[in-house]
């Protein structure tokens, strides 16, 4: 065999190898993107028309948005899920864990349920009252997400127009926000035209009707840990310590932990020591 052909056959050998190894990496980085667990948030509904999205009535069959999505929200990144009082999910993260909200859209917006006289329309003079959101141009479909921290506090809402149009594409998983501690609320706005008279390609009277998505949930960190330390020396208190100079309390950064402090004052006795 002769010099020239080794070195093409190592080459295309050596080229094999690197594209195996840009391959795997690309689903290691997809599977990190994803990893841990999976969790579902929200369904559509169907509000007012041109009423701020208002209201919340079942999508029943004869109604245009019956029986498929538009797309699906859900939370990965983190350990382990509880609920609160009134049933919102709360997702717990430990060290290393990253709580991120992901939007996976199901639609061709020009041809929702492959149906060519469906499609999401630009909402020019939207508005939202749960979050006081004035009348605006949401384009085709808005993105509003609030944060509430722990001091009861609540963010400006972000607000993300021409949210639906600006996906990639159908089935294409987005990323929304990486979720730090605290509470959330979520919706999406958006409008749908349906257009099933044409006459040469002109619009006869096309009706509109509008539909939210909209959910909450919260993140608080799973391993909140408070850490004791000696006022004087700094040095942390183990079970069972003994300090004469007081301590402080370390909370690791969680913000939603309750700690009872109880005082007790103890005199030595005949018996020994008692409570005072």
């Amino acid at each position: 065999m002769c010099k020239g052909k080794v070195i093409k056959l190592l080459s295309a050998a050596f080229l094999t190898v690197v594209l195996l190894m840009t391959t795997i990496s690309a689903m290691a980085e997809e599977n990190d993107n994803h990893s841990g667990n999976r969790y579902y948030l929200g369904e559509s509904v169907k509000t007012g028309w041109d009423n701020g999205y208002k209201g919340e009535e079942k999508i029943t069959e004869g109604d245009v948005h019956f029986n498929w999505k538009i797309g699906e929200f859900y939370v990965d990144g983190f350990t382990s899920t509880v609920k609160g009082d009134d049933d919102t999910p709360i997702f717990l993260k430990n060290v290393g864990d990253k709580v991120q909200l992901w939007f996976s859209l199901k639609q061709n917006i020009d041809k929702l349920n492959n149906d060519e006289n469906l499609s999401i329309s630009e909402d020019s003079n939207g508005s939202d009252e749960y979050f006081s959101v004035p009348k605006t141009n949401f384009g085709r479909g808005v993105l509003i997400i609030r944060k509430t921290d722990y001091t009861n506090a609540k963010n400006d809402p972000i607000i993300y127009k021409d949210y639906l149009a600006a996906k990639a594409s159908p089935d294409a998983d987005t990323e929304v926000e990486l979720c730090e501690e605290g509470d959330y609320e979520v919706a999406l706005d958006y409008e749908i035209k349906n257009d099933p008279r044409k006459i040469f390609d002109v619009s006869i009277i096309p009706t509109y009707s509008n539909y939210k998505i909209f959910f909450k949930f919260s993140v608080r960190n799973g391993n909140s840990m408070v850490y004791p330390f000696d006022v004087k020396t700094k040095g942390e208190l183990s079970n069972t310590s003994v300090t004469e100079n007081g301590f402080y309390l370390d909370f690791a950064n969680s913000h939603y932990l309750d700690i009872n402090i109880q005082k007790l004052v103890l005199n030595e006795g005949a018996n020994g020591l008692a409570e005072d």
